[in-house]
């Protein structure tokens, strides 16, 4: 089995106009240039920066995620981005993942909003999200 790796995310929410948000990119990607980690790095920056940090985060140990997403799936819907766009990458992160021999687990489960998971006490799908998380953690964490 490969070798357990954690993942440290950054969700940079509403913060960093471009210049700032290309200097921290750059920053994290020469920091981890030459190092080993020792997990899998991650910044989800917001929509308006995605390329620009994309560019200069290539070719380093930094992967590119995106943040938040709208309830529909195509449309008009000016400054959105879909479910459907984030899962496209979701699942390409995975492949690549496992094809590097991470075990990886993406779950993808349509139709509910963001943080869903929480409602576990009125939604039977945050329950069962729930469950799935406890059962998770618990299995990790005994390795």
């Amino acid at each position: 089995m490969a070798e357990k790796r954690h993942l440290v995310a950054g969700n940079w929410k509403m913060n960093m106009l471009r210049a700032d948000a290309l200097g921290l990119a750059g920053a994290l990607a020469a920091r981890a240039k030459g190092h080993s980690l020792g997990c899998d790095v991650l910044v989800c920056p917001p929509a308006t920066v995605l390329t620009a940090v994309a560019g200069v985060i290539a070719g380093s140990a930094v992967a590119l995620g995106g943040q938040d997403c709208a309830p529909a799936e195509k449309g008009a819907f000016t400054g959105d981005i879909s479910a459907e766009m984030l899962r496209d990458d979701s699942v390409y992160m995975a492949d690549k993942m496992k094809h590097a021999g991470v075990d990886v687990t993406l779950e993808i489960w349509p139709k509910v909003f963001h943080v869903w998971q929480i409602m576990a006490d009125i939604l039977p799908e945050g329950r069962r999200a729930m469950e799935k998380i406890v059962t998770f953690a618990r299995t990790r964490l005994a390795q």
